[in-house]
């Protein structure tokens, strides 16, 4: 979870970073579009990990 954190503090840096020194006319979209890949990924991972987890408690029981 600790790497999760990291991951997503790390986006949220960068993002807040690429916003406050980019004009808003030269804010490029696609750009934009790639860092929300980035935290979609975070969240997939994250989810599969979750599942991992989950499956692996159960097959305990």
């Amino acid at each position: 979870m600790e790497e999760t954190q990291y991951r997503f503090y790390r986006l949220r840096d960068e993002v807040t970073f690429y916003i406050a020194s980019t004009p808003v006319d030269q804010l490029d979209a696609e750009r934009i579009k790639a860092l929300f890949g980035d935290y979609q990924q975070i969240w997939d991972q994250l989810g599969a990990r979750w599942l991992e987890f989950r499956q692996s408690a159960g097959s305990i029981q």
